[in-house]
């Protein structure tokens, strides 16, 4: 796909990350077996169907926006720009245009951090929580208040403060913690709750959830687990009373979830016509699907997902009939 380089120009956040790094002093072709990638750098790099793309473009295109790099002894270390950086290996190029800057410790985390957050859509978790990480760490380098830089750095990701503090928290998850996160077994509420767990117990729960048959650990059961470990300081989660303990804990999860969707009342005053304008939308929105690629408004679904979808639609279908029997007795 051919890219509008006359839009790179007017890239008000790029600009803005040049002028951060003191304005630029032009831009070289380096040699790509001089770059070093930084360490400990939040984002990662995949090799898919995102960067095949990116691949065939800079064959196409070659590399239109120069990456951000820093020298670092007889190299330069790459600030901004590790995926254009590895698509152009992949690609076959020798070089890649660049921009070098000396600049301090705490603006290398800004760029580092701030051109990943503000040019990506998607992030795992982990990412998150590292790269909010950087931000702080990159503000106070630079004398800012901790506080405010906390409320700063949520302003300019679109987020609560909360929120950049409940990421920041996951930085005390255990790696095989944070998979699960990463992997959405883990809410990122969830685990924050963890995140002030000892290494030990982390690990216990972390294998305790992929051992047995979870598919979601929500704040709830977070707060049932450190409840326990509250009330019995020194049994903690020993081997002994591992296995035994969660189950207890994972069990009253589901029962007090079963339970609080039952009615509170024993009758309830219900307007005829609502339910009949209920069931009508309903069942207009209904979509009935077969193997068929050819009918009109049709979704294709994999056959996994196909028969969820059956699943659904006949408990649909049930809540129907429930709801007819009851009009009819009215």
């Amino acid at each position: 796909m051919k890219i509008d380089s006359t839009k790179l120009s007017n890239n008000a956040a790029d600009n803005s990350f040049i002028s951060l790094m003191g304005g630029g002093n032009g831009i070289v072709d380096m040699p790509l077996n001089q770059l070093i990638e930084t360490e400990n750098q939040p984002f990662n790099v995949f090799d898919d169907e995102r960067m095949d793309a990116l691949v065939e473009d800079i064959k196409i295109n070659g590399v239109l926006e120069p990456i951000l790099v820093k020298q670092d002894g007889n190299k330069y270390r790459i600030l901004a720009g590790h995926r254009r950086t590895h698509a152009s290996k992949l690609a076959g190029k020798e070089t890649i245009p660049c921009i070098i800057k000396n600049v301090k410790s705490g603006t290398e985390k800004l760029i580092i951090t701030n051109t990943n957050l503000t040019q990506r859509k998607e992030f795992l978790p982990s990412e998150l929580a590292k790269a909010y990480q950087m931000q702080l760490e990159g503000y106070q380098e630079l004398d800012a208040h901790q506080v405010r830089t906390t409320a700063q750095i949520a302003e300019e990701n679109n987020v609560s403060r909360r929120t950049v503090q409940y990421y920041m928290k996951l930085n005390n998850l255990t790696d095989a913690l944070l998979e699960l996160v990463d992997e959405g077994i883990i809410t990122v509420k969830a685990g924050a709750g963890l995140s002030n767990l000892s290494s030990e117990n982390q690990s216990k729960i972390c294998k305790y959830i992929k051992t047995h048959p979870i598919s979601k650990v929500d704040i709830d059961i977070v707060e049932n687990i450190k409840a326990f470990l509250r009330n019995n300081p020194a049994e903690g989660l020993g081997n002994e009373i591992l296995v035994s303990q969660l189950n207890t804990v994972f069990n009253q999860n589901k029962k007090a979830k079963n339970k609080s969707s039952e009615p509170m009342y024993d009758t309830y005053i219900v307007n005829y016509r609502n339910i009949e304008d209920t069931m009508f939308k309903a069942r207009q929105n209904i979509i009935y699907l077969d193997n068929s690629q050819k009918l009109k408004n049709s979704v294709v679904l994999k056959q996994k997902d196909y028969q969820k979808f059956q699943a659904a639609q006949a408990k649909i279908e049930q809540q129907f009939n429930l709801i007819k029997q009851i009009i009819e007795k009215a």
